[in-house]
């Protein structure tokens, strides 16, 4: 089992440390977090997050030992919320781990936090959270609390709502394309030109127009930037086709 445990001796340990298991999908990262919050007295362990995450959908205790997350007071997941697979895994898993999740992510505060917040994430800290910063809230969602008011909290994930519940009927809108205007929307998020479209589909321009006119008006937006803007949001979501 490839975890790594961090202990020092440099320094005192904080208050009630909690014991933490520190996850992201870039290793070298989780150790070096797991290594700072070591010399500042916090038991940490490390574990990749393909790892932990295929522990806890499959039961296999030979990936992940299930004493690891039973003596662990809390999870640091450190991970893009941008990018959509943080947050679906978090709600697939998060009741298979059955300890509190605090969510380190170089996204800008919004509604990617509130996401992480509603998916069960007791917290969300910024990358550019200070050492002593990381130490104090996971020390505050080890007793059972969260740094963030219930105001910020409730805000972030309105948010959340919001935005999902767009991207919901986005989803739906470019549910309704067809198999021809949905290949000439790709195309033009590639950058292709109509022209160039027309040559590669061997049909006129006018009728390439077309095909663009019915996508914006199935899609409600007013010009081929929006298109491709709608269809790359969701690609960045993991969500676009």
């Amino acid at each position: 089992m490839r975890t790594r445990d961090h202990r020092s001796g440099r320094s005192a340990a904080p208050s009630a440390a909690p014991s933490v298991v520190v996850t992201c999908e870039l290793t070298l990262v989780a150790q070096t977090v797991a290594a700072a919050l070591g010399h500042r007295g916090v038991p940490t362990t490390s574990v990749p997050w393909w790892m932990l995450a295929a522990s806890l959908r499959t039961g296999r205790n030979d990936l992940v030992d299930p004493a690891l997350l039973r003596r662990a007071d809390v999870v640091l997941l450190i991970g893009d919320l941008a990018s959509g697979s943080v947050l679906r895994d978090m709600r697939e898993l998060g009741p298979a781990c059955r300890r509190p999740w605090v969510v380190m992510s170089d996204a800008a505060e919004g509604p990617e936090w509130g996401g992480a917040l509603e998916a069960g994430a007791r917290a969300v800290l910024p990358g550019s959270t200070s050492l002593a910063g990381m130490v104090e809230a996971l020390q505050v969602v080890a007793r059972g609390g969260t740094p963030l008011t219930a105001r910020k909290r409730a805000d972030l994930v309105h948010s959340w709502r919001r935005l999902d519940e767009r991207r919901h009927d986005l989803r739906d809108r470019l549910q309704s394309l067809s198999p021809r205007e949905e290949q000439v929307l790709g195309m033009l998020y590639e950058g292709t030109t109509v022209s160039e479209i027309a040559g590669r589909l061997a049909v006129s321009e006018t009728t390439v127009r077309s095909q663009v006119r019915a996508v914006l008006r199935k899609l409600g937006v007013d010009s081929q930037l929006a298109a491709v803007a709608a269809l790359r949001e969701l690609r960045q979501a993991g969500e676009g086709h």
